[in-house]
């Protein structure tokens, strides 16, 4: 009957919630990181080119930033990931740089919040720092998640238990439930696309590699 059949939105909801490990988990809320910084890539770009730059969607997001990367994401990963990997005296090393870039990212976070709130009131002494602060903070990230997805996630599985990894989604849920209220991931990255569209690189057409030779001209 007609009527009877789950939400397509709850359904997937529901699924994804049962299905995905705590690894997943944290790789997504990397996908949420790497489109902020498409965001502060595309103000720099417009900089660049001497285009007007809206400095109140930096700080919008920004604030994503501080509340669901640095005191979400990046304490899940310091609070249930890197003790395990010490504990197991693997990779030491690695877990030692990722969070120690951690701290480093969250001081380059509160300085663009700073900068970025004076909005259409910044000086130009101010406007060039917080966009070094901005390219700052993608040139150590894209490098600090890569290493996680590759290396660090992976081998996760290898040192910890079934018991613990369940142990840790039920409580990354419930922390991530507190962060993001009702609306959930999904309604995150709504706010998400708001700023994409709102600065211009939401369309991902546009990102398409343009492969068409150009034109030659005959010589005489």
């Amino acid at each position: 009957m007609a009527g009877t059949h789950q939400p397509l939105k709850e359904k997937g909801e529901q699924l994804e919630q049962e299905e995905s490990s705590p690894m997943e988990d944290l790789m997504r809320e990397h996908g949420v990181i790497e489109r902020i910084f498409l965001i502060y890539q595309r103000i720099l770009e417009k900089s660049i080119t001497g285009q007007e730059i809206d400095i109140s969607v930096i700080n919008r997001a920004s604030h994503i930033v501080d509340r669901y990367i640095s005191n979400h994401h990046e304490h899940n990963e310091e609070n249930y990931i890197f003790p395990k990997f010490r504990e197991a005296n693997y990779i030491v090393e690695l877990v030692d740089t990722l969070e120690h870039q951690h701290d480093v990212s969250r001081e380059l976070n509160h300085q663009i919040m700073d900068l970025s709130s004076q909005s259409a009131d910044i000086s130009q002494e101010d406007l060039v720092r917080l966009l070094d602060r901005c390219g700052m903070f993608i040139n150590m990230y894209l490098p600090h998640i890569s290493r996680e997805n590759t290396i660090l996630f992976p081998t996760f599985f290898d040192i910890v238990s079934n018991e613990y990894i369940q142990e840790v989604k039920e409580r990354m849920e419930d922390e991530e439930e507190q962060v993001l209220g009702d609306t959930g991931f999904r309604g995150l990255i709504g706010r998400v696309s708001e700023l994409e569209k709102k600065i211009g690189c939401y369309e991902l057409s546009q990102y398409t590699a343009y492969l068409k030779e150009p034109d030659t001209v005959d010589q005489p």
